[in-house]
C-alpha cells in the first residue's frame, strides 16, 4: 500500500505560487495588466496584497473568468497552506470581499457562485464577529 504524505503549501511557497499563477493568468488573458507589476518576492503579505488588488481589478471590469481563477488560486491556498497561509488569507484577501463583489445585484449573484461556501462562510462570520 503506497500513502500519499499531504505537505502544506509553506508561506515561501504559497508567494511562488501567487506570483507565477498571476503572471502566466495575466498576460494570457489581457496583457495590459502586466502593468500590475507583480514581482517576484517571498513575502506572503505582499503576494496576498498583489492577488487581493487583482481580484478587485478583475471584478471591477467585469473579468470573471479571472475572477473566478483568482478566487480558485486563493481557495486552493487556503486549503493547503500552514497556519499562516490561512491567516493571511483570512486577513487579507477574504476580509476584502466586501470590496471585491460589485454593487448590483446581478453582479452579486454571479461574484457569489464563483466565491466558494467555505469562503463565504468565513467571511460572513468574519463581518458577524466584526458588527459584535
Amino acid at each position: 500500500m503506497v500513502y500519499k504524505i499531504k505537505t502544506m503549501i509553506s508561506r515561501y511557497e504559497a508567494s511562488q505560487i501567487i506570483d507565477s499563477e498571476l503572471k502566466q493568468k495575466i498576460s494570457r488573458l489581457n496583457s495590459n495588466r502586466i502593468s500590475l507589476n507583480v514581482d517576484l518576492s517571498f513575502d506572503l503579505y505582499r503576494s496576498v496584497h498583489d492577488l487581493t488588488e487583482i481580484t478587485q481589478k478583475a471584478a471591477g471590469d467585469y473579468d470573471f473568468i479571472l475572477l473566478r481563477q483568482c478566487f480558485a488560486l486563493a481557495e486552493r491556498l487556503y486549503n493547503q497552506g500552514e497556519r499562516l497561509v490561512k491567516d493571511v488569507l483570512e486577513n487579507t484577501f477574504i476580509y476584502s470581499v466586501s470590496r471585491i463583489i460589485p454593487a448590483g445585484k446581478m453582479e452579486q449573484c454571479v461574484s457569489k457562485a464563483i466565491i466558494s461556501k467555505s469562503f463565504y462562510s468565513i467571511y460572513l462570520t468574519q463581518m458577524m464577529s466584526r458588527n459584535n
